[in-house]
């Protein structure tokens, strides 16, 4: 539906949660889109500014910070 948030956003999100342990190492290859976008995606969220303008990989902030 419009306006909604893409279900990779949330597998990113779900993946970002294990960058540095062997299984992500082994499911996303250092220097693929896919990893950079993982990588982005998690970045973006974490610190609520876009990521990736050099990488061609570009992840917006979809959530909202806690108050």
């Amino acid at each position: 539906p419009s306006g909604s948030i893409p279900y990779e956003v949330y597998t990113d999100l779900a993946w970002g949660g294990s960058i540095g342990t062997p299984i992500f190492d082994e499911k996303f290859k250092v220097g693929t889109p896919e990893r950079l976008r993982v990588e982005n995606r998690y970045a973006a969220e974490q610190t609520g500014n876009p990521i990736g303008y050099n990488n061609g990989q570009l992840q917006n902030v979809v959530g909202k910070p806690c108050s």
